[in-house]
């Protein structure tokens, strides 16, 4: 058969676009960061770039934020679960479904316990699935950070901030930042100006007096959004 004839194999062509696809994401990345550093003269390692780099491709749970209405629904289904699981174990002890002696006293009552569970397999799935869920929602609850009152929601930008001013300070003579009236300026504030492009949209600061401000807070103290 020609092979330009030949049938065409969509999956293998779908798996080569996204491989370009990635190959020119991580390229991009590693561009912006690099033009970052440039706007304080200053020339990043290889192993660098690529360090910082993964802040382009996904934001660590450690720094994320639960959603507040979430967390509240599913700690409800966790807290429901559980009730659930204890009720199942009580209905199960008084159902005497795992008992081998006979209750005299059986025929006078209905026991709606054994009714609903039937054998002791019927209790053992109930109460695994209720358990599994229970399992799912604790899992669920133990991903990422609970917003408290009065918490700022930025802890993952002052990551941000921290880890390209570990670079910069191993590359650069000079502090980059120095106060103002308006927050912050100089060479690092342009770095992150600049770098912040890598970050999902919903992340980045338009303003560049807030950039300044938000690099203040961030180099403050060690992680001043945790205190």
């Amino acid at each position: 058969m020609n092979k330009a004839c030949s049938k065409i194999d969509v999956k293998q062509l779908m798996q080569r676009a996204d491989m370009i696809n990635f190959m020119n994401r991580r390229s991009d990345i590693k561009k912006t960061i690099i033009s970052a550093f440039s706007k304080a003269d200053i020339n990043p390692h290889e192993e660098a770039v690529g360090w910082l780099s993964r802040w382009g491709w996904w934001i660590s749970d450690e720094f994320l934020f639960q959603d507040t209405e979430a967390h509240r629904l599913t700690k409800a289904v966790s807290n429901a679960a559980m009730n659930l699981y204890t009720a199942l174990s009580e209905a199960r002890h008084h159902s005497k479904i795992d008992d081998t002696d006979e209750d005299s006293d059986a025929n006078s009552k209905i026991n709606t316990c054994l009714n609903m569970l039937q054998y002791t397999s019927d209790a053992d799935e109930m109460a695994a699935n209720v358990l599994t869920i229970a399992m799912r929602a604790e899992e669920a609850l133990r991903v990422g950070l609970v917003h408290k009152k009065g918490q700022p929601p930025l802890i993952a930008y002052y990551a941000f901030v921290r880890d390209f001013y570990e670079v910069f300070r191993t590359s650069a003579n000079a502090v980059g930042y120095y106060k103002t009236s308006n927050g912050a300026e100089g060479s690092f504030v342009d770095v992150i100006e600049c770098a912040q492009e890598i970050l999902p949209e919903k992340m980045r600061l338009s303003v560049r007096s807030t950039i300044g401000n938000r690099v203040l807070a961030a180099l403050r103290e060690s992680n001043p959004a945790l205190g």
